[in-house]
C-alpha cells in the first residue's frame, strides 16, 4: 500500500482487524487478493476494506469465493486523498468502493490488467446522478 494514502499502516507491524465495516462509513482503501484457502485447499478472492476505529486504520476481510469464478486481477481502489498540508481526507464509504468493485470486477478492463480510474468513474456516476 502506499505510504501517501495510508501512511500508518506502513509503520504499525499490527494492523487492527474489524469484524464488520459498515457501508455508510468512511473507507480508506478497498483491495482484492487471491490467497490459500487452506479448509477447501484452493485459492480464494478476499476482498479488503481500511475502515478507521478508535482513529487506527482496521481492515475487514470478506472472503468472496474461490478465484476462478473471478479471471479479472486483483485491484486496489483508494478512498482518501492526503492534502498538501498532510491530512488524510476520507472522500469515499464503503458501500461506494464496493459497488464499484462489484461492477469492474470482471469487466475486459480489467481482466485484461488495465486498472481503472475509480475517481473518474464516481465523477460520471455522480455527473449522471446530477442529470449531467
Amino acid at each position: 500500500m502506499e505510504d501517501y494514502i495510508l501512511p500508518a499502516l506502513n509503520r504499525e507491524p499490527i494492523i487492527p482487524v474489524t469484524d464488520h465495516a459498515d457501508p455508510a462509513e468512511g473507507c480508506l482503501m478497498l483491495w482484492e487478493e487471491d490467497k490459500w484457502n487452506p479448509p477447501d485447499n484452493q485459492r480464494h478472492r478476499y476482498q479488503m476494506v481500511a475502515v478507521v476505529r478508535d482513529d487506527k486504520p482496521a481492515i475487514f476481510t470478506q472472503d468472496l469465493g474461490p478465484s476462478v469464478k473471478y479471471p479479472g486481477i486483483p485491484f486496489q481502489a483508494h478512498g482518501a486523498v492526503k492534502s498538501d498540508t498532510g491530512h488524510t481526507f476520507i472522500i469515499h464509504t464503503v458501500s461506494e468502493l464496493q459497488y464499484y468493485a462489484e461492477i469492474s470486477r470482471n469487466s475486459p478492463m480489467v481482466i485484461e490488467g488495465y486498472v481503472p480510474d475509480f475517481e473518474s468513474a464516481f465523477e460520471e456516476i455522480r455527473g449522471r446522478k446530477n442529470g449531467n
